[in-house]
């Protein structure tokens, strides 16, 4: 059952907690405690930090409490990285939980609200939710809440109002106001944050850098937040901040007036300013999707002890984040990246009032290794954005700031992004008239007339998966038009330290007989032209089973601080050559005659295709061969979404038409369908080429159950999303328009 935690007011709070305690054995020492206002659920008794228990508790909902006036402990001559038990919170819990609930309740002038981290590798936590609930100056941060060294399944923090966090943190802390480390999945949202003096929200994701292991799968919502004066006692962090890796889709937020402690010896620094804060810090952060997003400074003026220093920060060279139609005012600079390993998108997005220059992208601190010559233009995209009173547009062209080649103005700029072949070699306007109403005054409505309408792109964000080991949207690689680049995200035991994240396989495709006339203006975006227009004929995509399985070698970490040299290869390599586990194909495809959608066969294997009567078929092979076609006809030359899968624990193939499921059938079992043959994409050397159209193929080794999510959820999502509307959850009138607001008259 559930356990409901109710404080009426005319009862003393000691005695309902002693009393719970006694009755459920599962709150321990409160009457010893010499903190009375704090519940311990299972954690360390106060008097003792030696003894910690690590039993757990589960369907516990703590509601409608109120705390003060806890403090820390008083025996700190020990190193600060020891007995990290004795840390105070209100709420503490140290070992195993599920389906906890914190709701309704004030917390104010405590150290922290609410604590939970498990302390040894036995421990495991599954769901975790924290709504609805009011804190409000404490000493340090406001919620921590960690997988520590065992697993944190779900974590939903929702609808919370903090005030006035991390005034006095404790020893190696620095106040951020809300930590969530390293669950699978992740909700927050509706949250309203307002003075805190480290980070606001400080979000982790996948696996630490420095780690091993195989972490198949993660997804995370971050919307509808907003985070006010941050960083009022600290540097080099962020408003909002996500670390490793995603895929994070962050939306619909507002990151104000990032402070970072005034820095002396900075102050005339032309670049970062006085202040070293980000609204958005994607510190080692892989896989976001940034889209309706407004971050505003208070000053950008040069010199100025209280100026904003950058809207958007990257640590190491990150790859496969996008930047999509987001408003930004007011800040000294735009965007800070090392693009050594290239993959990033900035289009849509309305560029207003930055005093020092758009885009430093080059050599940063965290790079340690030489850079090379040329950045990978080729999977970089720079627009079209808007822009409106910029000083300088900035360089991305080689290692760093010393670039000289640039003028800096827009027209440099802009020949530069077409000269390197970026995605689309588009950067988009300029303008000298004010496009929004009164930014200064945090009014980004546009005007009428404004340079910003129609200039916003539509942009694809996928959603998480499990297993993904193949993600290819339909444009070409900038300076190749027979590469289709890949854009997975998987991480593996191999990805180890995070500025290497960008050297690890990917699998681009290589298209054959095709030209440029071949790429073609598709459905899912507008930015580019992402769908590749296929003849019937001698047309397909390709990747190599040789391409694909090319040996990897890496730091395989071997205990803490300890690595050997280790090389993936065969089933360890993840790549589309299934062998036992579960697998999917999603497929984004119109076409109008039979033949390949996507197959790897030879002897064994998977195939889907378009059969005769123009239905689907999937075929997988192993020791015993299965088959399922479709009851729906899809060689109507409309747009289907379509995706084929393989449980082989319970030997069921299942196929899904444009959100439904079409069919199941018997599959086989877990022996493996691995084998030497090449993948094909809309035909092969041998023939059966359709006469259509495809825009996104994802190949994963997980089932739609594996990704804890359901056909009608993707579906939704991928075509009914947030993406789809602006800030407000509107609908673009037409094209979309830059920035996060669509015009409203």
């Amino acid at each position: 059952g559930t356990l409901h935690i109710r404080l009426p007011g005319d009862i003393n709070p000691n005695t309902v907690r002693v009393e719970v305690a006694r009755r459920y054995n599962i709150i321990q020492d409160i009457a010893a405690a010499k903190a009375p206002n704090r519940l311990d659920v299972l954690g360390a008794r106060a008097n003792d930090p030696k003894f910690v228990p690590t039993q757990g508790v589960s369907h516990l909902e703590i509601s409608g409490l109120g705390f003060q006036f806890n403090n820390t402990w008083w025996n700190l001559e020990f190193p600060v990285w020891m007995h990290k038990e004795v840390d105070s919170a209100a709420i503490r819990l140290r070992g195993s939980c599920d389906n906890i609930v914190i709701a309704n309740c004030t917390f104010e002038h405590v150290i922290e609200a609410i604590q939970f981290m498990p302390i040894n590798k036995n421990v495991h936590c599954g769901s975790i939710a924290v709504t609805d609930n009011r804190i409000e100056f404490t000493g340090d941060d406001a919620v921590n809440i960690d997988k520590g060294s065992g697993s944190l399944q779900n974590v939903d923090f929702l609808r919370n109002k903090l005030y006035n966090v991390g005034m006095r943190p404790n020893r190696q802390s620095s106040g951020h106001a809300v930590n969530i480390r390293f669950p699978i999945t992740m909700e927050v949202a509706g949250n309203m944050l307002n003075r805190t003096y480290g980070a606001g929200l400080f979000l982790f994701g996948g696996k630490g850098s420095g780690q091993g292991g195989d972490h198949p799968f993660s997804r995370y919502l971050v919307h509808h937040n907003r985070v006010d004066q941050t960083l009022l006692a600290a540097n080099d962090w962020g408003g909002i901040e996500t670390w490793q890796g995603g895929p994070f889709s962050g939306y619909n937020n507002i990151s104000a007036n990032p402070g970072g402690l005034w820095w002396p010896a900075r102050t005339k620094d032309p670049e970062f300013g006085a202040r070293l804060g980000f609204a958005y810090y994607l510190d080692g952060g892989f896989k976001n999707y940034l889209f309706n997003n407004i971050a505003w400074g208070r000053s950008n003026k040069a010199h100025d002890t209280e100026a904003n220093g950058y809207a958007f920060y990257e640590a190491v060279g990150t790859i496969h984040n996008s930047y999509m139609n987001n408003t930004i005012y007011r800040f000294q600079s735009g965007s800070s990246w090392s693009p050594r390993g290239g993959h990033h998108k900035f289009a849509g997005n309305l560029w207003s009032d930055i005093s020092n220059q758009v885009f430093t992208h080059g050599k940063l601190k965290e790079d340690k290794s030489k850079s090379s010559k040329e950045y990978p233009h080729g999977s970089m995209a720079y627009g079209p954005n808007v822009f409106h009173k910029i000083r300088k547009y900035g360089h991305f062209e080689n290692v760093g700031p010393e670039n000289k080649k640039m003028k800096n103005d827009f027209s440099s700029m802009a020949s530069a992004v077409k000269k390197n072949k970026t995605l689309n070699g588009s950067l988009g306007i300029s303008t000298n008239k004010a496009p929004m109403r009164n930014p200064a005054k945090h009014d980004m409505r546009l005007v009428p007339g404004s340079a910003a309408i129609n200039k916003g792109v539509k942009h694809f964000v996928p959603w998480g998966l499990y297993g993904m080991v193949g993600e290819w949207n339909f444009y070409h690689d900038g300076k190749n038009i027979n590469r289709i680049l890949d854009e997975h995200w998987y991480m593996t035991d191999y990805l180890t330290e995070r500025g290497t994240y960008h050297q690890t396989p990917q699998f681009p495709l290589k298209v054959v007989n095709i030209t440029k006339a071949n790429y073609v203006n598709g459905p899912l975006e507008s930015w580019v032209k992402g769908a590749l227009k296929l003849n019937g004929k001698n047309q397909y995509a390709v990747l190599t089973h040789a391409a694909m399985s090319k040996p990897f070698t890496y730091k395989k970490v071997i205990g803490r601080r300890k690595t050997t040299d280790a090389t993936a290869r065969g089933i360890t390599l993840k790549n589309p050559n299934i062998y036992t586990s579960n697998f999917l194909v999603e497929i984004y495809v119109k076409v109008t005659s039979p033949g390949i959608l996507v197959e790897k066969m030879a002897g064994s294997g998977y195939s889907l295709t378009v059969n005769a009567r123009g239905g689907i078929s999937f075929r997988i092979k192993g020791n015993g061969t299965a088959k399922l076609d479709s009851k729906a006809k899809v060689n109507d030359g409309k747009w289907h979404h379509i995706i084929a899968e393989a449980d082989r624990k319970t030997k069921k193939l299942t196929l899904y038409i444009d959100g439904k499921k079409d069919k199941s059938g018997k599959g086989i079992g877990g022996d493996s369908i691995a084998n030497s043959g090449d993948l094909y994409i809309g035909g092969s050397p041998k023939g059966r080429c359709i006469n259509g159209t495809v825009e996104f193929v994802r190949i994963c080794q997980g089932t739609i159950k594996d990704a804890r999510t359901s056909i009608g959820e993707l579906y939704a999502w991928q075509f009914k999303g947030p993406h789809l509307r602006d800030f407000v959850g509107k609908k673009p009138d037409g094209k979309r328009d830059a920035g996060a607001l669509e015009y409203q008259k």
